[in-house]
C-alpha cells in the first residue's frame, strides 16, 4: 500500500490552512463592516450642510464678466426633513451700491470673485446665504441646448433663446413663479437627455465657483433630488444678521 503525505482535507476540498485563512477574512470583513456602521453616522453629523435640524440657503447663480454682464440667481432654501425646495428668485434689476456708484445688481456682481459677488447679493436680496454655487453663461447655455436637441420630450417650441427669456437673461427680471415653473421642469427633464449628450454636461462642475465641496454637493443633490420646487417670499428669509461665505 502506498502511503502520502498530503495533508488532509476537509468537506468541500478545503485543507486546514485554507479554512483557517477563510475564517481570518470572515473575522476581518465583519470588523471592518462594524467599524463602517459605527463611524459612518458620525461622519455624517459632522457634515455642517446636511444638518437636519439648521436649514440652510445656497445661492445658485450664473455669473457673467465685466464686458457682457450678467446674473440669473435664485437662493434655495434647503430644509432636509421636507420634500419641498423652497426657491427664491433674485432680481438681478435691484439697484446697489457699488464702487460709490449706483448700478444694477447684474452689472455690480459681474466679474467679481464668487465670496464678493455672494455678499453683494446678500446685502441685495437681505437674505443670508450660507452657500453658493456658481456657472458660466456658456455652461447654461451647453444645458439648454442638451435639453433642446438631445431630450426626446422636450417641446420644440421652447427653443434655447425663448427659455433664455423665461429666465430673464441677462438681468433675471422675471416673474418668479414663471420661473420657478421653468427650472422645476427643467430639472426634472435632465434625466431624459441622451447619454452621449449628458456627457458634455460633465464639465460644468470643474467650471463652476462653490464653496462646498464635491462629497458635500453629492449628500446635498441626494437630499435634494424629487423635492418639490415652490416659490418663495424673498421678505420671509430676511435675516439682521450677516454671514460669512467662505
Amino acid at each position: 500500500m502506498q502511503v502520502t503525505n498530503e495533508a488532509p482535507q476537509y468537506a468541500g476540498g478545503f485543507r486546514p490552512w485554507q479554512l483557517a485563512l477563510l475564517l481570518l477574512l470572515a473575522v476581518l470583513g465583519a470588523l471592518a463592516i462594524g467599524i463602517s456602521l459605527k463611524v459612518h453616522p458620525e461622519i455624517q453629523s459632522h457634515v455642517d450642510v446636511l444638518n437636519p435640524r439648521q436649514p440652510m440657503n445656497v445661492l445658485v447663480g450664473i455669473q457673467g464678466s465685466p464686458e457682457r454682464p450678467v446674473f440669473i440667481g435664485l437662493v434655495a432654501v434647503v430644509q432636509p426633513t421636507t420634500r419641498t425646495l423652497t426657491v427664491v428668485p433674485v432680481s438681478g434689476s435691484i439697484p446697489v451700491v457699488a464702487d460709490h456708484q449706483t448700478e444694477p445688481l447684474y452689472e455690480a456682481v459681474s466679474g467679481l470673485p464668487a465670496k464678493a459677488a455672494t455678499r453683494l447679493v446678500s446685502q441685495a436680496t437681505q437674505i443670508p446665504i450660507d452657500h453658493y454655487f456658481y456657472i458660466t453663461p456658456k455652461d447654461l447655455m451647453l444645458v439648454l441646448d442638451a435639453l433642446y436637441y438631445h431630450s426626446p420630450g422636450w417641446p420644440k417650441t421652447e427653443t434655447p433663446v425663448v427659455m433664455l427669456n423665461i429666465l430673464g437673461y441677462p438681468s433675471g427680471r422675471v416673474a418668479p413663479r414663471q420661473q420657478v415653473a421653468f427650472i422645476d421642469h427643467l430639472v426634472s427633464q435632465l434625466p431624459t437627455i441622451s447619454p452621449i449628450a449628458a456627457g458634455s454636461l460633465l464639465q460644468i462642475p470643474k467650471s463652476s465657483v462653490t464653496n462646498l465641496t464635491s462629497y458635500q454637493l453629492f449628500l446635498l443633490a441626494n437630499y435634494v433630488r424629487g423635492d418639490q420646487l415652490v416659490p418663495g417670499n424673498p421678505q420671509a428669509y430676511h435675516h439682521p444678521v450677516r454671514r460669512t461665505h467662505g
